[in-house]
């Protein structure tokens, strides 16, 4: 029948009109995400520094790191309009959140301080995974 070929269709749209507008407010909120720790970075807040100093990292790395999350912000924001930059930037901040991961489990931290890497690597891969969905 008529209505059932209209079916997958009308699915698909909707599927697309998600992915559209889910990509984007993801990514934005990553972005953000990224931003505000970058700017923690930056001005050494206590608990940075309190954080870097038990996942013996040297202090003199911390703008780096600062620099590749302020990167991926911008990345991920310009890619809004460049399909292409959002999937490289959400990508590259999924690797750069594994390494985080990857150093708490190194410290044995508990749950609690890995879940925020945690979080944000799993929204990286979401934001990629949408990106791509466009």
């Amino acid at each position: 029948s008529r209505s059932q070929d209209l079916a997958p269709r009308s699915r698909a749209r909707r599927y697309g009109v998600v992915v559209n507008v889910f990509a984007p407010l993801l990514s934005s909120v990553l972005a953000a995400a990224c931003a505000i720790t970058a700017v923690a970075d930056l001005r050494r807040h206590p608990s940075i520094v309190e954080t870097m100093q038990r996942l013996e990292v040297p202090l003199e790395r911390v703008p780096w790191l600062a620099a590749m999350k302020r990167a991926g912000a911008a990345g991920l924001l310009a890619g809004i309009s460049l399909q292409w930059l959002q999937v490289t930037a959400a990508t590259l901040l999924m690797i750069y959140f594994v390494g985080a991961v990857a150093a708490h489990a190194r410290v044995r931290d508990g749950i609690g301080r890995i879940a925020p890497a945690l979080v944000l690597l799993v929204v990286s891969a979401l934001a990629a995974l949408t990106s791509l969905s466009r």
